[in-house]
């Protein structure tokens, strides 16, 4: 899972890359593990955990929601 992929802009929507890319061959992805999937950072995030509330269930519908949710059916997938 790569986790604080990109922030998306709240007022235009589009992805701004906080953190440079790391290049493929340096990535623990060369070694073979399965990427899971990406969870875009977000402030809304790191409020949910504060207050002891996971996004996944503080905003349901939010982009890091969507994303956690479609990690953990791949990783329920894999470990069948």
């Amino acid at each position: 899972m790569e986790n604080m992929r990109g922030l998306r802009c709240p007022c235009c929507d589009t992805t701004i890359e906080v953190f440079p890319p790391v290049r493929e061959e340096d990535s623990i992805w060369a070694l073979g593990v399965q990427r899971l999937g990406s969870v875009p950072l977000d402030p809304k995030l790191s409020r949910s955990s504060a207050a002891g509330r996971p996004v996944v269930v503080d905003d349901r519908d939010c982009l890091q929601a969507r994303a956690l949710r479609a990690i953990a059916a791949k990783l329920h997938d894999t470990l069948g």
